[in-house]
This record gives C-alpha cells, structure tokens and sequence, in this order.
C-alpha cells in the first residue's frame, strides 16, 4: 500500500512539473497577422527563421499601401527578409528575417563569378 502512495504520489508530481513544459509551444508566442482579408504567402524554401514582425504600412496618394524599410548590416552579414502575410485592410504585413540557404548560395556563386571575371579581366590587360 505505501509504495501504491509512493508512485501516485510520483505520478503526480511528474504531471504537476512537467505538463507545462509539454504543452508549451515554440508558435504559441509567435507574431501571427490574422483578419478576415489577410493574404498568406508561402513559406520560403530553406530559410531559417531568426526573427519575425508586423511592419506597418501608410496609404499612399494613390490609395495603395506602400512600405518604408531599412535594414543595418554588419560588414559580411547576409540577412535575408520575406513577407509570408499582408493585411491589405490594416496595411501591415508579417515579416520574417533570417538566412535563406537558396538565396545565399546563388549570392556566393554570382559573387564567385564576378570575382573570377575581374581578375581575369585584369590578367588580360
């Protein structure tokens, strides 16, 4: 009977402490854009995701909905940034800033390239 008490009394301490860190979700603090008229992209291919915001737009004369954005890098930083939602009724959109793998790979090849026909431009002269 006392090890019955022992192991419920285990069990419960092991619900008690560790439900929380179970259902605690990576997305659940994530910064979503919802409405009725909100517009999802897809997700791009092999980006790995650092950070993400709402970027808030103005209407233009126009009426249409125009984004401002700078962006500081550090001398050899590669950021890549992509907009996965727009709210056209709000004129927000969800951003996500990271490392897309694809887009750096063809930056380093067209980088390669360049490099190679500089110097052998040079070579030749």
């Amino acid at each position: 009977m006392k090890n019955l008490i022992n192991f419920n009394a285990l069990w419960v301490f092991c619900i008690c402490f560790c439900l929380p860190f179970l259902a605690y979700s990576k997305h659940e603090d994530e910064v979503k854009l919802e409405g009725p008229n909100v517009v999802n992209y897809n997700y791009p291919e092999s980006f790995e995701e650092e950070s993400r915001y709402i970027r808030q737009g103005k209407i233009n004369s126009d009426g249409y909905c125009e984004f401002l954005s700078t962006y500081r890098a550090k001398p050899g930083e590669y950021i890549s940034i992509a907009e996965i939602a727009y709210d056209p009724d709000t004129c927000r959109s969800l951003i996500i800033k990271g490392i897309n793998h694809k887009g750096r790979e063809r930056y380093e090849k067209l980088m390669k390239s360049y490099l190679y026909e500089k110097n052998h431009i040079n070579e030749n002269q």
